[in-house]
């Protein structure tokens, strides 16, 4: 997946999605192993779920035709905050063992920001 995943995105000339898959890739073959935080850092997350969410796409591989757009994609959806699939937004909790995950159902990647339980914690702190 890698090699193909890099290699297909450079030759359409996306050469900063490259580097982004390149930079994220070692950090999904770990997702179970908890993040060391340096010092004694305290994390709060509030993460939106329960909003359809893109997880990955699917292209025909036979559909890609040199100097012609690339081929609309199968979307996969999972659940998440419309923007992150909530398999990602649970890393915050392995950030920190003295901070906390507050999950905001129905809440969007942007929406959590208005949110009334967000907004109070921010006046709380």
């Amino acid at each position: 997946l890698h090699s193909f995943s890099t290699r297909r995105s450079s030759d359409l000339g996306l050469s900063l999605m490259s580097d982004t898959f390149d930079r994220v890739l070692p950090w999904r073959a770990n997702l179970d192993q908890p993040i060391q935080p340096r010092d004694a850092l305290r994390v709060t997350c509030f993460v939106g779920q329960g909003v359809k969410t893109t997880s990955s796409m699917v292209y025909d591989v036979d559909a890609f035709k040199k100097g012609q757009s690339p081929p609309k994609p199968q979307l996969i959806y999972t659940d998440g905050d419309g923007t992150v699939p909530s398999a990602s937004l649970q890393l915050c909790s392995k950030i920190s063992s003295d901070g906390s995950t507050n999950i905001i159902k129905g809440a969007s990647h942007i929406g959590v920001l208005s949110d009334t339980e967000f907004i109070e914690y921010l006046q709380s702190a």
